[in-house]
């Protein structure tokens, strides 16, 4: 079967599946989006079955990119970063984890949204998380007088494809998370850094930082991919990506269960 023939097969197949779909979701109270994504899925099934090589970078049937806002490319360069990453069997337990820099803590990554870091974009004069906020809200308006402060804007939240109005009154519901985890990072290699490389890791807005919604972010906690990917399947190409590349950069490691998660996550994109 030659890759005109499954494009038109495809399209025919989405064509009828919207016709079905769209009578389903009015008769049994589903929403359009829900519908949409497995139609989705559907036709990415149908693309996929060409074999390796007809389309750009090795499949998709032609398609620009591959899951939310990846490109093949992107995709690649993670799937050779994962082969690299060491792998544990399990998360080890690592004693001294104290996050809290009060006087009696242990502040093992430095204070939290500190500009005293020398990832990049620290020593800039402004704090993390309004450097995060400036750079991934939508319009952020800046306090009066300031040149950091964040006072509002738009959220485009990948983590549960929502718009989110921010204001800083009501700050919790963004809020900005370690995509690897602070406390998970200790126990798979950060607690035998040097406190310069955690201070840079806890702020690296390139890296590991995503300005998100503040419930599931919290829901989230330090898990790992393997207990918890992003309830927006859309983002989950993009969310391992991510992952990969903040180990990769920082030298963390990553257990047995997580790898898997990971590469299956990268081979639904």
């Amino acid at each position: 079967m030659n890759r005109k023939t499954v494009r038109m097969l495809g399209t025919a197949l989405i064509a009828v599946a919207f016709a079905a779909g769209w009578a389903h979701q009015n008769d049994n109270g589903g929403t359009v989006q829900d519908w949409l994504n497995q139609v989705t899925d559907g036709s990415s099934a149908v693309a996929n079955s060409v074999k390796e090589g007809d389309g750009p970078a090795g499949g998709g049937g032609g398609r620009a990119g591959t899951g939310a806002g990846v490109t093949p490319a992107q995709k690649a360069t993670a799937q050779t970063q994962l082969r690299g990453l060491k792998v544990l069997p399990s998360r080890p337990k690592v004693a001294g984890y104290e996050r809290d820099c009060a006087p009696s803590q242990g502040c093992v990554f430095g204070p939290a949204w500190h500009d005293d870091n020398t990832a990049p974009g620290g020593h800039n004069g402004c704090g993390t998380r309004d450097d995060v906020l400036r750079a991934q809200l939508k319009n952020p308006v800046i306090k009066q007088g300031s040149r950091c402060t964040v006072v509002s804007g738009t959220l485009n939240d990948l983590y549960t494809g929502r718009t989110i109005a921010f204001e800083k009154s009501k700050a919790q519901a963004v809020q900005i998370d370690h995509v690897y985890p602070l406390a998970r990072a200790w126990d798979f290699g950060a607690s035998s850094w040097p406190i310069e490389k955690r201070r840079s890791f806890a702020n690296d807005v390139g890296a590991n930082l995503l300005a998100v919604d503040g419930p599931t972010n919290t829901g989230k906690g330090d898990q790992g991919p393997e207990e918890w990917l992003p309830p927006n399947k859309a983002y989950r190409c993009g969310y391992a990506v991510k992952y990969i590349g903040s180990a990769t950069k920082y030298g963390l490691a990553i257990d047995r269960g997580d790898q898997r998660v990971l590469q299956q996550s990268l081979s639904a994109c």
